[in-house]
């Protein structure tokens, strides 16, 4: 779709902090973290940052509606009906 900025904020502090880091993870999530941050190269910027759980009610329903679609799905300018109400409220 062309971005250059990123911004990827999740619900989980322990996350953020490791992909913000520059010292090796060698937790269980190395694997995900480096994958994420191999793809930094493709953006002009990248930003992690932290958001709490009930800030983030929009976000865990568009995850959880995409769950059960079989091919991918991009919502630029219309939500899904089940997502809308929450995206309102936050």
């Amino acid at each position: 779709m062309g971005f250059r900025n990123l911004i990827l904020e999740d619900d989980s502090l322990t996350v953020i902090k490791k992909l913000n880091s520059n010292i090796v993870d060698r937790s269980i999530l190395s694997p995900i973290s480096q994958n994420i941050q191999l793809l930094e190269r493709f953006f002009k910027e990248v930003v992690y940052q932290f958001v709490p759980r009930d800030t983030n009610r929009t976000t865990n329903a568009l995850a959880m509606d995409g769950r059960h679609r079989i091919l991918p799905c991009f919502w630029v300018e219309e939500a899904p009906s089940s997502v809308a109400p929450l995206a309102e409220m936050d």
